[in-house]
C-alpha cells in the first residue's frame, strides 16, 4: 500500500466527518434496525462504511449492467455494514494501525511483536471475526441472505458483486 493512502486512512479514522446529508442517505437505503446498527459502529467505521457505498455508487452505471436492482440495493447496504462486526471490539486507532503493520508483517516477526504489544491481539482478532460476525448482525436486522453472505464473504469474495465490495473496501 502507498503511504499517502495509509496517510488519509488514518486521518479519516482521526478526523471522521459523517454528516446529515450522509446520514439521511444511509436511512434512505437501510431498514430502522439496520440504521441502529449503523449508528452504533465508530465514527471512524461509518465513515469507512459510507465511502466504500459511495465508491460502488460511483461505479453505478458499471454494476447496473451486471446487477438487478435488488442486487445493487444489497449491495449498497452491504457496503454500509460490511465491518460493522469491529463495533464490539471497540478498537481505538493505535490498535487498528497495529493491526494494518502486523499483517504485513512475517508470521515470525508477528508472534514476537504480540508478545511485546498484547494490546495489538484484540485488533487481530477483530480482523480474524468481524466478517462473520458483522454477518449475523445483519441477519438479525432482517438484512436479506444475499447481504448477510456480501458481509460475510467481503474480505474472500467468490460473486462478482462480492468482488465488487472487495474493490471498493480496497480503495477506502
Amino acid at each position: 500500500m502507498r503511504l499517502s493512502y495509509r496517510f488519509r486512512q488514518w486521518w479519516k479514522a482521526v478526523f471522521p466527518r459523517v454528516t446529515r446529508a450522509d446520514r439521511a442517505w444511509v436511512a434512505a437505503l437501510l431498514p430502522p434496525p439496520a440504521y441502529a446498527l449503523f449508528l452504533s459502529m465508530s465514527r471512524a467505521g461509518q465513515r469507512h462504511g459510507l465511502d466504500t457505498a459511495r465508491q460502488l455508487a460511483g461505479w453505478e452505471l458499471h454494476i447496473r449492467s451486471r446487477l438487478s436492482a435488488a442486487e445493487y440495493t444489497d449491495l449498497l447496504q452491504a457496503a454500509l455494514l460490511h465491518d460493522c462486526g469491529k463495533t464490539p471490539f471497540h478498537l481505538t486507532v493505535g490498535q487498528r494501525a497495529a493491526r494494518v503493520a502486523l499483517e504485513a508483517t512475517p508470521a515470525s516477526l508477528r508472534r514476537s511483536a504480540l508478545r511485546r504489544w498484547p494490546f495489538a491481539a484484540r485488533a487481530l482478532q477483530a480482523a480474524a471475526a468481524h466478517a462473520a460476525l458483522g454477518a449475523e448482525m445483519a441477519a438479525r436486522c432482517g438484512l436479506s441472505r444475499r447481504v448477510q453472505l456480501l458481509i460475510l464473504r467481503h474480505h474472500q469474495p467468490q460473486t462478482p458483486a462480492e468482488k465488487l465490495l472487495a474493490q471498493a473496501d480496497d480503495r477506502c
